[in-house]
């Protein structure tokens, strides 16, 4: 982009979408070149000991909207020797019981221990700052903690 920022988000556990590990510290890489000496890089991930011990095979959530039902299913394999998951979303709009549509996606994604991003991260010239709860930046992170937010600075040791 021959650009630099202050601040660079990727929200949403984006980059576990990412499912080689050459692949992710290339992001981290570019990542680290489009930032100033002191922007901030934020992002959250899966964390890996709540996805496989607390994950839940299958959810269901209803929602009621304008006479409408929407109803998302999800259903989860866990495969912990890849650290990877499939979850395919099936999410049906009825009303008064007629299904109206389906759409069905199907995601993979990766998760990671902490270690596991810190050293990609170092890898890619990055150092972590911070380590929270999603949306909780005076939490701590714990073993159920499922999704985690990592601040990050460029590594000046580089």
């Amino acid at each position: 982009l021959n650009k630099k920022f202050d601040a660079v988000l990727c929200m949403f556990s984006v980059l576990n979408y990412i499912t080689k590990e050459d692949k992710l510290i290339k992001v981290l890489q570019n990542v680290r070149d489009h930032m100033h000496s002191r922007s901030l890089f934020i992002f959250d991930s899966w964390h890996a000991p709540a996805v496989e011990n607390h994950y839940s095979p299958q959810k269901s959530r209803v929602l009621i909207f304008d006479g409408k039902k929407l109803e998302r299913k999800s259903i989860t394999k866990i495969y912990q020797k890849k650290q990877s998951c499939e979850v395919t979303y099936i999410c049906d709009i009825k009303k008064n019981r007629f299904l109206l549509k389906r759409i069905t996606e199907k995601h993979i994604l990766k998760y990671f221990t902490i270690p596991q991003l810190e050293s990609f991260l170092d890898k890619a010239g990055l150092k972590v700052l911070n380590l929270h709860p999603f949306m909780n930046m005076n939490g701590e992170v714990r073993r159920n903690t499922w999704d985690i937010t990592i601040v990050a600075k460029k590594n000046s040791m580089r």
